[in-house]
């Protein structure tokens, strides 16, 4: 099996998006590689057979979709840090490959104390993707650990921390979920009533229009410049 270490820097570009792909979405078609990479057929196939053999990936081919599907004991071969694929998730970047540049810019932003089983994120997006029901092991301060179905529809930050979205059975309500205290995460079906839809999720699709006025007592920008140089 060969090392990632010993590909160069546009196999690993392809083979991280093939593994964040099939990690994240359960499935990555052949014409989505091709037309991201600028491939022909031939040179796609090759990279998922590589993917496979070489380096242990766990998908099978679909030729009636034209898809690959991860299998089910499937096991990325990448390090997907969390904290950097939800930032990816939420922007909409699928590359799944973090080194993009040997410098070290000097940025820094808070980082947050605990971060979501990676596995937990890819199972449940994966769910809300393709319609999944999902059984979620939670905890929380008044009832401990315990399961229950949801059908989430998105992830969302709320500044301090990450939560899905869904609607949950046990309460049929739509609510919110931290994702730190989800333990395990099954997927089930995909039989999905329509009250159970995002579409139905009315507090989610509300939107509200603010109107921001300054304060009376505000200075303007000219006196804080005349008390700044005063």
């Amino acid at each position: 099996m060969k090392d990632i270490k010993d590909l160069t820097l546009n196999q690993k570009q392809i083979f991280a998006f093939i593994d964040f792909s099939l990690f994240f979405k359960g499935h990555l078609g052949l014409k989505e590689t091709i037309n991201k990479f600028g491939l022909d057929h031939k040179s796609a196939v090759q990279y998922f057979e590589r993917y496979k053999s070489s380096l242990g990936g766990q998908c099978e081919f679909d030729e009636k979709g034209l898809r690959y599907f991860q299998l089910e004991n499937f096991k990325p071969i990448f390090n997907h840090d969390p904290r950097k694929t939800l930032v990816k998730l939420a922007h909409q970047i699928s590359d799944g490959f973090d080194a993009i540049t040997q410098t070290e810019f000097p940025v820094e932003q808070p980082s947050y104390l605990n971060a979501p089983d990676i596995e937990v994120i890819a199972r449940l997006m994966r769910a809300i993707l393709n319609g999944n029901v999902v059984n979620i092991i939670y905890t929380s301060l008044s009832n401990g650990s315990a399961g229950r179905d949801i059908v989430p529809h998105a992830i969302v930050d709320n500044g301090l921390r990450w939560h899905v979205r869904g609607f949950d059975k046990k309460t049929n309500s739509f609510r919110d979920f931290v994702l730190t205290r989800i333990s395990k995460v099954t997927i089930k079906s995909n039989d999905i009533a329509t009250y159970e839809h995002r579409l139905a999720d009315v507090q989610w699709l509300r939107v509200l229009d603010l109107v921001i006025v300054p304060h009376p007592k505000m200075l303007s920008f000219q006196q804080l410049l005349k008390w700044i140089m005063a």
